[in-house]
């Protein structure tokens, strides 16, 4: 058989275009299934259609990507599960997509808020910059690069958001409540709350080839590294002034915001896909809460 990626030997079998069933994966519940079928049928150009136009340096690396997706067996357990994974390969990475779920079986024409996950994801969604969730969030629940094929997918444009107090932990910041208020912009007499900010990017320095970070969600399991190593960009899940805040260095004494945030995440995803080895420089753009005139 001839290999369609660098990754089939992974798989017990991959799927592309040619071959793949509308119903691959089977019912999740009675109600929908995962969409495989669109994101491997439809390609970068429906899955990323709003990037063209709002990331166009993402866009230009992946749009002529072919979708796959692989059966893996994993025996490893009492009862064998079959799993099934979306993914592409860019620049040797394997770079792993979650689509959406189709709704009663209709497939396509969907976007996130008629997709059957959770309340919570389109809140937060929505408060990112309109150029960040329709490029990356329109057709797909979340993108990232597997750091053990096809497990780990740590640098993702992902869904687990991790909270206010998680952010300042990977810095071995134990007092978190002393500085949520610096960056809860609410009227006066609402009390922060840990809850709404929430954690969309993070370039902490991991080692080795895996240093840069491209991470809406971390694993449990992750090392903690050194305070003041590598940024974190927020967001304020329950506002609707869809700002991104960005914190540098595990500086929580000094918020700041990006100024240009459809400029800065498009730098970055390309920065990342490409293997930069320099660590990426968000300051160009992003300024103080002060700065920005916030406060």
């Amino acid at each position: 058989m001839v290999s369609l990626t660098a990754f089939d030997e992974l798989f017990e079998r991959v799927y592309d275009a040619s071959n793949i069933a509308r119903d691959l994966g089977g019912l999740v519940t009675p109600e929908f299934y995962q969409d495989f079928y669109t994101v491997v049928t439809k390609g970068p150009s429906y899955i990323f259609e709003h990037a063209i136009e709002h990331q166009p340096k993402f866009y230009n690396l992946i749009k002529d990507c072919n979708f796959y997706v692989g059966e893996y067996h994993w025996m490893d357990i009492k009862t064998p599960e079959i799993m099934y994974f979306c993914f592409t390969e860019l620049n040797g990475h394997f770079l792993s997509l979650e689509p959406r779920r189709a709704r009663n079986g209709v497939y396509e024409s969907y976007d996130y808020k008629l997709a059957m996950d959770p309340p919570r994801y389109n809140e937060l969604i929505e408060s990112l910059p309109k150029s960040i969730a329709m490029s990356y969030y329109y057709r797909i629940t979340a993108i990232g690069i597997a750091e053990d094929p096809p497990f780990d997918p740590s640098r993702l444009l992902g869904k687990d958001w991790h909270c206010f107090d998680d952010v300042a932990a990977f810095h071995n910041v134990t007092d978190w409540e002393s500085y949520l208020p610096l960056w809860f912009q609410r009227p006066a007499g609402e009390s922060p709350d840990r809850l709404q900010i929430r954690s969309l990017l993070d370039t902490r320095r991991m080692g080795g080839s895996k240093m840069m970070q491209l991470a809406m969600s971390l694993s449990d399991t992750v090392v903690k590294v050194p305070y003041g190593d590598g940024d974190q960009l927020m967001v304020d899940k329950g506002s609707s002034h869809r700002r991104i805040y960005h914190l540098h260095r595990g500086r929580l004494d000094e918020p700041r915001i990006l100024i240009r945030p459809a400029e800065a995440i498009d730098s970055y995803v390309e920065h990342t896909l490409l293997s930069r080895p320099e660590p990426f420089d968000f300051l160009p753009y992003s300024q103080t809460f002060k700065q920005a005139g916030i406060i």
